[in-house]
């Protein structure tokens, strides 16, 4: 798990995708509806699901969109990225469960 404040390129993206949320949430529009679900709840009320499985997903979810942009994010995207895993960090007692998912 990635440490407090840690770099979005290759530590935060590593974690990430070692949750393949596809897999264990659903399929493409559930994880959506996770992360968009989180993002917005964060920036309105500085709060996150109290679920690991959704904090995950919406991290995995983060990832991805990152991914499809071909940067990372900055500024205060950035800060909810991190914040994520600091929630994940939180939830789980500071470790997760692995191996981490097969990633094709």
């Amino acid at each position: 798990m990635p440490l407090e404040g840690a770099p979005f390129f290759p530590d935060i993206t590593e974690f990430a995708v070692s949750y393949n949320a596809y897999n264990r949430v659903g399929d493409v529009h559930t994880v959506g509806q996770i992360g968009n679900g989180a993002r917005p709840r964060y920036r309105n009320d500085g709060t996150f699901p109290h679920d690991l499985d959704e904090l995950r997903a919406a991290l995995f979810f983060e990832q991805r969109r990152y991914h499809h942009f071909g940067e990372g994010p900055d500024g205060r995207n950035l800060d909810y990225v991190q914040a994520l895993v600091v929630a994940i960090r939180r939830v789980s007692g500071g470790t997760v469960a692995g191996p981490g998912d097969h990633w094709p």
